[in-house]
């Protein structure tokens, strides 16, 4: 067949979407922009999509590609897998129903507006502020801030509300640095909540910016980190330059939040902003899925007769050194985080909330009431977010777990 098929019939005519394709090593990187869809193809596949582009229709592509390359290509089929990723707009004159182009957040900030944040003089002021900061640390009249210094008032209430009050605000910054950066590189984003593991956090989904050159692909990744030194810095001279007081203790709250928050960036064994910028230095495409694929092959090699065949087989050497290297990393950090959570988070959160009922079921006065009512408040609030936002990536997978479950026990015996 030379054609490929739509609504029945045999397409030849094909128009594609707009398309980003840019070469990367022996591979080229091809995708949509608009929904982050990106392939890694042969030069024979970006060759199709040119000829496509050009106006060839399907048989007169596959009649090119064979002779410059001496053999037949399957361009139907390749069509085919196009339109599968949402790639082909028309076949034939026919729409052909895609992915559906999700909404950019903050729409109106178009590149324009945010074009100075790939600055290499922002950059250059990211660096100077921190070295400020590092230099007034050493030669300022006070000391850093400790994390002791985060409990500033003896009402617990007080102090979870005021890390609170900080994380958010933080966390949004974090990600506008992501969304603005990737925006000054002409590519939508969107942001939402997701979670990693047990941690509900808020991410940033800029997979358009496979588009740009790596420099720009780097800045975007760590722009929030960015974001989150240039506050440490500020809020360390904040502490410092301070005596106590409102201010003081804002500076050590907002210095501990975001040394913690840099720190987490660093367990990439989860798709943190550090694991992008591995992913990219490696040249993987998919880091986190090959490695995770490549653990439960090392897992099923324990059955031999079950064993998988290594995903990993078929990379390149380059990209499977570092999916083996990856995994070595994926496991046991995997394993030490949730076991850390189940050992810790989880029994601080029950004792927290233990402790609030229990003063709350004593309270005498009004004043008494809202320091457990704030701690219970707090605690429910972002422990309901995170079950919410778990559901939503999981929840079709569990019901399709218990219907098969509730079909399998009401099945009649066969005795």
């Amino acid at each position: 067949m030379t054609g490929t098929e739509a609504g029945g019939a045999t397409a030849t005519n094909v128009r594609l979407h707009p398309l980003s394709v840019r070469a990367e090593g022996d591979e080229w990187i091809v995708g949509r922009v608009e929904t982050g869809t990106f392939v890694a193809l042969p030069e024979v596949g970006a060759r199709a999509i040119e000829l496509l582009r050009q106006g060839h229709d399907v048989p007169g592509a596959a009649a090119t590609l064979a002779e410059e390359h001496g053999e037949p290509v399957d361009v139907a089929g390749f069509v085919r897998s196009l339109a599968k990723l949402g790639f082909v707009a028309e076949l034939d004159g026919e729409a052909v129903a895609g992915k559906t182009v999700p909404p950019s957040t903050f729409p109106r900030v178009r590149q324009r507006h945010v074009r100075w944040m790939l600055s290499p003089v922002l950059g250059a002021a990211v660096v100077a502020a921190v070295a400020f900061a590092a230099l007034f640390a050493l030669f300022g009249p006070g000391r850093p801030p400790a994390p002791a210094d985060v409990v500033w008032s003896e009402r617990g209430s007080l102090v979870l509300l005021s890390q609170v009050a900080v994380y958010w605000p933080v966390i949004f910054l974090h990600e506008l640095g992501h969304l603005f950066t990737a925006r000054a590189a002409g590519m939508p984003g969107r942001m939402t909540f997701g979670t990693r593991l047990q941690f509900l956090a808020a991410q940033t989904n800029v997979s358009g910016v496979w588009a740009a050159p790596r420099r720009v692909r780097l800045v975007v990744y760590l722009s929030g980190m960015a974001v989150n030194a240039v506050l440490a810095a500020a809020g360390s001279v904040i502490f410092q330059a301070t005596g106590p007081g409102f201010w003081h203790n804002l500076g050590a709250v907002v210095f501990i939040t975001q040394i913690v928050l840099i720190a987490g960036q660093f367990m990439f064994f989860m798709r943190t902003d550090v694991y992008f910028v591995v992913q990219d230095v490696a040249r993987c495409h998919n880091l986190y899925g090959d490695a995770a694929a490549y653990a439960r092959h090392l897992a099923s090699r324990l059955f031999p007769r079950r064993a998988a065949p290594d995903p990993t087989a078929g990379l390149p050497a380059r990209q499977r050194r570092a999916v083996r290297l990856y995994a070595a990393f994926l496991v046991p950090g995997t394993v030490v985080c949730l076991g850390f959570f189940l050992a810790v988070t989880v029994p601080i959160t029950v004792a927290l909330l233990s402790q609030a009922v229990a003063a709350l079921m004593a309270a005498d006065s009004v004043l008494a009431v809202l320091d457990p009512v704030a701690v219970i408040a707090v605690i429910g609030t972002v422990q309901l977010l995170w079950l919410r936002t778990w559901w939503r990536r999981h929840g079709r997978r569990v019901r399709t777990v218990l219907r098969t479950m509730l079909t399998t026990l009401g099945a009649p015996s066969s005795n």
